[in-house]
């Protein structure tokens, strides 16, 4: 799995350094945390942002200066607006305004850390394998709350399960809306099967319009080609389906 991590400093020179140390520190816990690290230094915000765009990067790791004398927008409005294109981005600033900390609070940027610029190299080199060590772990402890969390928008909310309790998720009559059916819950939300299916590996495709949770399933009759819910409710599985179905029930 590769992270993606972005220094930005409107001195390109001290961005690129501060990028060989982050990249030394990435390295060095790569194994720890089994992914790679890419890390790219930018000489303005706008840079950082139209790279994080092009990209598309998401769960990204952000080193930023908190004022850049060339730009209007400053470290701090470029972090909102990485938030805003990476919801769950680390943020952290490499700086020698640390009085400003308390501005992050007052417009509710989740900084992660403040590093001092004028450190002596030794310093630096620590307290960038510390910070990186915990965005690290952050953003693996996040990954593991999505794998068990099936996630799925009512309106504008976004609601959360846990993936245990998903039944199955079935298309609709209706164009793009699909229907889940879960422990205790039935709804009805805007979606794509197909899209559903490669995103959540932990439900299986037991027909053209179905998906169902195998966690849930209480008896398979092989020659009716149907499957019994915990809750007793009868699916229908597809013919091209049942070799699947005949090893799970073997299993």
């Amino acid at each position: 799995m590769m992270t993606e991590i972005l220094v930005c400093d409107d001195d390109l020179l001290q961005a690129q350094a501060l990028a060989k140390v982050v990249k030394l520190a990435g390295e060095f816990l790569a194994e720890d945390y089994g992914q790679s690290v890419s890390v790219s230094a930018m000489g303005s915000p706008q840079e950082a942002l139209a790279y994080a765009a092009d990209r598309q990067v998401q769960q990204g790791i952000y080193f930023l200066d908190i004022e850049f004398a060339k730009s209007e927008m400053d470290g701090l409005d470029l972090a909102e607006e990485l938030l805003r294109l990476d919801s769950q981005g680390q943020i952290i600033f490499v700086t020698t305004h640390s009085e400003l900390a308390l501005q992050t609070f007052q417009r509710r940027i989740g900084t992660l850390d403040y590093i001092v610029k004028n450190a002596d190299l030794d310093s630096l080199q620590e307290r960038v394998v510390a910070t990186l060590r915990l965005a690290l772990e952050r953003l693996t402890q996040m990954n593991l709350v999505k794998k068990q969390t099936f996630t799925y928008k009512v309106g504008r909310q976004l609601r959360n399960i846990n993936t245990d309790d998903v039944y199955y998720v079935a298309t609709t009559p209706f164009p793009h809306k699909l229907q889940l059916v879960a422990k205790n819950l039935r709804a009805e939300f805007v979606g794509n099967l197909k899209q559903v299916d490669q995103e959540c590996d932990f439900l299986l495709k037991i027909s053209q319009s179905c998906l169902m949770n195998p966690k849930n399933i209480a008896e398979i009759d092989l020659r009716a080609r149907t499957i019994t819910l915990v809750d007793g409710e009868r699916l229908k599985y597809a013919r091209s389906c049942s070799r699947q179905l005949r090893q799970l029930k073997q299993n």
